[in-house]
């Protein structure tokens, strides 16, 4: 994989990675092609290859390319909050609004349980780095009960990750009174107290 060195080669490295989110996540990586993908990026065959060596290469730059803009997106909007379940709050509307904007992450991702387990794996504990750090503070600090911050931070995920995939992608029906549930389920439990 080669870095652009101009403006100009950015745009066309992103016009790439765009048009790759939608030819892997409409047909699939076995199915995709290196000539679908610079036909939807209005791009020759030889400029890809500028860029890319192969249809893996430029499948592992979009799912780093996708962890590194979730998590970014998540990171900017939490940035300047305190209190940890602020955070939780933020951050879970910022991944399903994030999610709103990429809907072909999921299949995207789970794709590459098949083609890079490595990748599929490092997907998820990229994600899960920062995720421990910030329950590790919180707990330090007793704004949690203190548990195994790497399990609540898979808890977490996977919960956001399946409410994610039912009210966003197969129903774009995630309204706020779910998302006020959700977040009290969260801090509140299933337990009457």
């Amino acid at each position: 994989m080669n870095n652009p060195k101009t403006k100009r080669g950015e745009k066309t490295k992103r016009k790439l990675l765009n048009s790759a989110e939608k030819v892997f996540g409409e047909k699939g990586y076995f199915e995709a092609s290196v000539s679908e993908i610079t036909r939807r990026a209005r791009v020759s065959t030889g400029t890809f290859y500028i860029y890319y060596d192969s249809k893996l290469e430029i499948f592992r730059d979009l799912i780093i390319n996708l962890n590194h803009e979730l998590r970014k997106t998540i990171r900017i909007a939490t940035n300047n909050l305190e209190k940890r379940m602020d955070v939780e709050n933020k951050g879970f509307r910022e991944f399903f609004e994030f999610l709103k904007k990429h809907k072909n992450l999921y299949w995207i991702v789970r794709q590459s349980e098949h083609v890079d387990r490595k990748l599929f794996s490092w997907y998820y504990s990229k994600i899960a780095e920062g995720y421990i750090e910030g329950l590790e503070q919180a707990m330090k600090k007793n704004e949690f009960n203190k548990y195994d911050p790497e399990l609540i931070s898979y808890a977490l995920m996977g919960i956001a990750d399946f409410v994610g995939m039912r009210y966003v992608l197969w129903g774009d029906s995630l309204d706020e009174e779910k998302v006020k549930q959700l977040m009290d389920f969260i801090f509140n439990g299933l337990i009457n107290k």
